[in-house]
């Protein structure tokens, strides 16, 4: 053991002198130190940041009623743009209105008594200088949990998509030509029967506008019957009636309507 521990202190001692006349030569001491970067050598180009402002664009249009005439009055915004430009307007009484260099893409249709409308620009038509919009808007109908009604559906009326009046979650929907229907709230839910004229089949949808979770009843009419009957027990605060668009069929003509709201 001994001459064991001799010959450790022996390297050891080597080492501490050997080590110390090759730390200079050894190949880690001759790895290049890094360097402050600069900007003098030979081909340098600095860095030019190019800031694009936001593209602005004109967007005029007119409100109208559904088979009617210019609708005045009717408030007209969009969401927050990022740049603090969030301006409002009003239809005039020809229903015109207009927005200029602003940098809305959406917007917002409102008017008490009448359903919301929207417009959204498409990707396409992002970079294009002038929009020029036409909307339509239905006056809301109220009916009872308990009572029939009857209208017309006519080529005019809205088409609506998933999303609106109910949520979409999971679902989707296009009615069109369609009539949305506001109902007292039915909070167990209702029997719905459908009935119609025509050679046309009507379809309709309901549910919670209050909820995401999308239509709770969709029930299509096969093309040789002229009724349908639909029931749900959840909550119901509206209905949608009309064409449904997945059966590709067009409506040349007005379709006489009844429909008759029960409870369970």
């Amino acid at each position: 053991m001994r001459a064991i521990a001799a010959v450790v202190v022996a390297f050891l001692s080597a080492c501490h002198t050997g080590c110390k006349e090759q730390s200079w030569n050894s190949p880690i001491s001759r790895i290049p130190r890094p360097t402050e970067p600069t900007s003098t050598f030979e081909g340098y180009q600095p860095t030019t940041v190019v800031v694009v402002p936001p593209f602005r664009r004109t967007i005029a249009g007119t409100v109208r009623l559904v088979s009617g005439g210019p609708l005045a009055g009717v408030e007209i915004g969009g969401p927050p743009t990022g740049e603090g430009d969030r301006p409002r307007a009003v239809t005039a009484q020809d229903g015109s209105f207009r927005f200029d260099q602003t940098l809305y893409e959406t917007l917002w249709f409102r008017k008490e008594g009448y359903h919301p409308s929207y417009w959204s620009m498409s990707r396409e038509t992002y970079l294009q200088e002038v929009h020029t919009v036409a909307i339509k808007m239905q006056p809301r109908i109220f009916i009872a949990s308990e009572s029939n009604f009857s209208s017309l559906i006519v080529p005019d009326d809205i088409t609506f998509v998933g999303g609106y009046p109910f949520g979409d979650e999971g679902q989707s929907y296009e009615c069109g030509p369609c009539k949305l229907i506001d109902i007292s709230a039915a909070e167990q839910g209702a029997i719905l029967r459908l009935s119609w004229s025509g050679s046309i089949p009507l379809a309709l949808w309901a549910g919670d506008t209050q909820s995401w979770d999308g239509p709770y009843v969709r029930v299509v009419g096969r093309p040789d019957a002229s009724q349908l009957v639909g029931s749900t027990k959840s909550r119901i605060d509206a209905v949608l009636v009309g064409v449904d668009a997945s059966t590709r069929l067009k409506l040349g003509e007005p379709v006489v309507f009844t429909l008759a709201v029960e409870r369970f």
